[in-house]
């Protein structure tokens, strides 16, 4: 799971995973909220589903929020803010006020309207939309049905496993709300009965933390964002760091399907280092790292500070030469496109999906083809050719 889950790392009080800075921000308390009980407006951090709260929806640093402090939040314009009851008020105007001052950056920055986030977000539970896709699973025959969906009449026994595994996950990550609603709820073994349950409401989540360790003091996914408590102690370049996370979850809404983020760590990082201002590599100095080598969290290596500016410089390389109108499609297409079944074997390193889209529209900083190969083995020549323009 930590692959899938995009972390900044915090030392010393100084933000090195995310870029660094030298000025330290003040919080903006916003005290014009409202604090409010679950229980009577409905809307949990995660809901109970057979006695079980986990979910896919929120990251490594959430697990409190949604065992234990899953039903009393602070909300705002634009956020709900869960986290220990015990914590100050201060903590939770804090953290509101960090997204309330953040959100609209990060939403200009990745050129995206807040209708069109929450639209690609969509209001359906990650978790609902699997546990659709494995009723699904159950068809094996033309005809057969689960709730309102119908097993394709062109697929029998002989239908390979690649054409209904895209089937099953483009049927489960496209349907409504509704669709999703109404199928689980009448599903006596889905856990599911309310669609209360299933929405995503349009706020972003916000679970404050305590997890006592430097890895992860920002969290984004795809419903918001973890984040550690103000009066812990607060990074420097906060303001920076909440709209590199908050980058992160319109990654998810962008690009994600329900099976995670398909991302490199490389273009995810980097687009969010990119977008949030924190400080890069600059193109002359692009042999000190190989950024386009780390797909995964485990491939990372050397001095994370170093890393992080790397992967805003190859990031900053490809926007310059497509625009980030042009990444917002290559990423949807990630999302849209028929999902094709990841095999080492086929995809080499990257996912297929992303592959795939990356190969199809991005081009060189000359306007010539792209290809993810091409990028990742004659990265130096690219940057060198960049860092001479």
């Amino acid at each position: 799971m930590i692959n899938k889950i995009v972390l900044c790392l915090v030392v010393s009080g100084l933000l090195i995973g995310c870029g660094s800075s030298e000025t330290k921000d003040v919080a903006v308390l916003v005290d014009t909220g409202v604090f409010k009980d679950s229980n009577q407006t409905g809307v949990f951090y995660t809901p109970n589903i057979d006695g079980y709260s986990s979910d896919y929806n929120f990251g490594i640093n959430s697990e409190l929020c949604q065992s234990t402090y899953r039903d009393r939040y602070y909300e705002t314009e634009n956020a709900l803010v869960f986290g220990d009851p015990k914590l100050a008020n201060d903590d939770f105007f804090a953290a509101a006020g960090w997204v309330e001052s953040s959100f609209s950056v990060a939403l200009a920055a990745m050129a995206i309207t807040k209708a069109e986030y929450y639209a690609a977000r969509t209001n359906v539970s990650l978790t609902a939309r699997q546990k659709l896709r494995q009723g699904l699973s159950t068809l094996n025959q033309a005809g057969q049905r689960y709730g309102s969906f119908v097993y394709p009449a062109t697929f029998d026994q002989n239908t390979d496993y690649a054409t209904v595994s895209a089937w099953l996950t483009a049927t489960a990550q496209q349907a409504s709300l509704d669709q999703v609603a109404q199928t689980l709820i009448a599903d006596p073994y889905s856990g599911y009965t309310s669609v209360e349950q299933i929405r995503l409401q349009n706020k972003i989540y916000v679970c404050i933390h305590d997890s006592g360790s430097d890895i992860g003091w920002g969290e984004g996914h795809l419903a918001g964002i973890n984040i550690g408590a103000y009066s812990k102690g607060v990074p420097y370049s906060v303001n920076q760091l909440i709209v590199h996370e908050l980058v992160h979850s319109m990654q998810y809404a962008l690009s994600a399907g329900i099976e995670g983020l398909s991302l490199p760590r490389w273009f995810s990082e980097g687009q969010a280092v990119y977008l949030s201002g924190q400080n890069r590599a600059a193109a002359s100095q692009h042999t000190e790292y190989d950024p386009t080598k780390v797909i995964n969290f485990f491939d990372e290596y050397g001095d994370p500070g170093i890393a992080y500016k790397h992967y805003g410089l190859a990031y900053q390389y490809v926007q310059e030469a497509n625009g980030i109108a042009n990444i917002k499609a290559m990423m949807n297409k990630v999302k849209t496109d028929k999902q094709v079944p990841v095999f080492p074997s086929v995809t080499q390193l990257e996912n297929a999906n992303y592959i795939k889209a990356f190969d199809a529209l991005m081009v060189d900083i000359n306007k010539k083809p792209l290809t993810v190969e091409q990028y990742r083995t004659n990265y130096h020549s690219y940057l060198n050719d960049f860092a001479s323009k």
